[in-house]
């Protein structure tokens, strides 16, 4: 994990313990990240320190992750899992599996608002577009 802070001109090396495949910050100081094995980290500093994030299934691979409030993460996984994770990252509920409804794996997403969201992802090899308007509980 790399930050700059004078436009790209140089880096710093934050983080180099794992791979990250995306990561999101609600603010200067707070932000996520995820990676496969159920990787996936909170920092409260800017990125000078990460914690490990519990409760989340460790034999996935996270996709994306986007914070939809100062103290709220959605997060979707390989396994067609989208999560929610709140507070401290201590509290993780699962809001979405595509194998339950949709058979719609999302693998990117993004919110307009804290409700609001849109995602892409495949089924059965085609691709296709899901929104939804309830912080990621149902998508269609």
């Amino acid at each position: 994990m790399l930050r700059t802070t004078d436009g790209g001109n140089s880096w710093d090396t934050l983080y180099n313990l794992s791979t990250f495949y995306q990561c999101d910050f609600y603010s200067y100081n707070l932000g996520f990240a995820v990676g496969p094995n159920g990787y996936a980290i909170k920092t409260t500093d800017a990125g000078s320190t990460w914690d490990t994030i519990q409760f989340l299934p460790a034999n996935i691979s996270f996709n994306d992750i986007h914070m939809i409030d100062s103290t709220t993460a959605i997060a979707s996984a390989d396994s067609g899992l989208v999560y929610k994770v709140y507070g401290a990252g201590f509290t993780v509920d699962t809001l979405y599996d595509s194998l339950a409804g949709s058979p719609l794996v999302i693998k990117d997403f993004d919110f307009i608002n804290s409700v609001d969201g849109f995602g892409g992802g495949f089924s059965s090899g085609l691709t296709g577009l899901a929104r939804t308007s309830d912080g990621g509980n149902s998508w269609e």
